[in-house]
């Protein structure tokens, strides 16, 4: 095992006949921050997906202590439509129970839109909101794909400081996908796909 981190190793994955990699291995120990950067159609969300176990289909194998709790951003923000941006925090249960989910949605600058159905809420703010629902959750591993991509470069730069502040807080294993440059100061250690 990799530390108490995630261990993974791909011999062979792909979509049909089409191959995506091939003789990848990857080692992210307990706490340290990786991010998977490379163009578009490398890789980089299927690896994530497959750490995240929401991919089994592959040749290789993947090594994550059962206990880890493991939360995900996706590049779409996955909320639920028929829920609020508190309904959907709540719904996850988090440690903290409402006063957690009060504060994270202020911290992710969604005070006073707590109510809204993702449907109100600007692309932007969805994004925030799929945040607060990892973060809330207090993971031992993050998984952020592409997670500030539509965000205007304020806001993203005030979620990379939300995400600094959350880790010197309680220190967790961070693995993104990440185009941006800026995204590259979270990080630990950059793998190239």
């Amino acid at each position: 095992m990799c530390g108490g981190g995630v261990d993974l190793t791909i011999e062979r994955k792909q979509f049909g006949d089409r191959l995506i990699l091939e003789r990848f291995a990857l080692c992210v120990p307990a706490g340290e921050a990786v991010a998977l950067t490379g163009p578009s159609g490398r890789g980089k969300s299927t690896v994530l997906r497959i750490v995240a176990g929401l991919d089994r289909d592959f040749h290789g194998q993947r090594q994550l202590d059962q206990a880890v709790r493991v939360t995900m951003v996706f590049q779409e923000p996955r909320l639920l439509p028929w829920r609020t941006a508190r309904q959907s925090l709540l719904l996850c249960q988090p440690p903290g129970g409402a006063e957690a989910v009060a504060a994270m949605l202020q911290a992710v600058g969604l005070a006073g839109a707590e109510d809204l159905y993702p449907a109100q809420m600007s692309l932007g703010m969805q994004r925030r909101a799929a945040l607060a629902r990892a973060l809330v959750m207090q993971p031992d591993l993050l998984i952020l794909d592409e997670a500030f991509a539509s965000l205007d470069q304020i806001t993203a730069e005030a979620m990379r400081a939300l995400l600094r502040s959350e880790r010197q807080r309680r220190p967790f294993t961070l693995l993104m996908a990440t185009h941006s440059p800026d995204d590259l100061a979270l990080v630990d250690r950059v793998v190239a796909l």
